[in-house]
């Protein structure tokens, strides 16, 4: 079983970092991502009293996902349901923003 795992390890790092080096410049710089979190982040009650501790560009998933840029901040915000709360977003390349939510279970 232990042989297994090694070789599954071994092939998926073997297709997904050619990919890695193939990475196209994102559509979205790094600055307008940052303005774009700023302004997702300033639109939450309490926007004011947190920042913005990374920005990464990655893909939504391994294989085949979507380029985005991932925003964390420093501290929790309200989100809309008042049991969860907001602790970054995600940004596409289009300029769209999906709100990164934890739930109570979220620890």
């Amino acid at each position: 079983m232990k042989k297994i795992s090694c070789t599954l390890i071994a092939l998926v790092l073997a297709f997904h970092a050619p990919l890695a080096l193939a990475e196209e410049k994102p559509a979205i710089s790094i600055r307008e991502a940052a303005e774009i979190a700023e302004k997702a982040k300033a639109m939450r009650e309490g926007g004011d009293k947190v920042f913005i501790v990374s920005l990464a560009y990655e893909r939504t998933a391994m294989i085949n996902g979507k380029p985005v840029w991932i925003a964390k901040w420093s501290g929790k915000l309200p989100a809309n349901n008042p049991s969860d709360r907001e602790v970054g977003v995600q940004i596409a390349m289009d300029g769209s923003v999906k709100h990164i939510v934890k739930g109570p279970a979220d620890k």
